[in-house]
């Protein structure tokens, strides 16, 4: 049975076999300090603006 995808064949944020990777972006602020974080899905996978959605929510929950 095929993979279950979202729109377009895009794979949900919560499944498929490219797994979530977040890395430090090369931006400074004036002291040095990072300034960005880069969340991607592992081997080039497409991502679109429901996955940002996603994360933003799981970031932004109340604990």
């Amino acid at each position: 049975m095929p993979k279950k995808t979202g729109h377009h064949g895009h794979t949900p944020p919560s499944g498929g076999s490219q797994p979530w990777g977040v890395y430090v972006a090369s931006e400074r602020d004036g002291d040095g300090q990072p300034t960005h974080l880069i969340v991607a899905r592992s081997a080039g996978a497409h991502v679109a603006e429901s996955d940002a959605a996603w994360i933003r929510q799981r970031l932004n929950r109340q604990a």
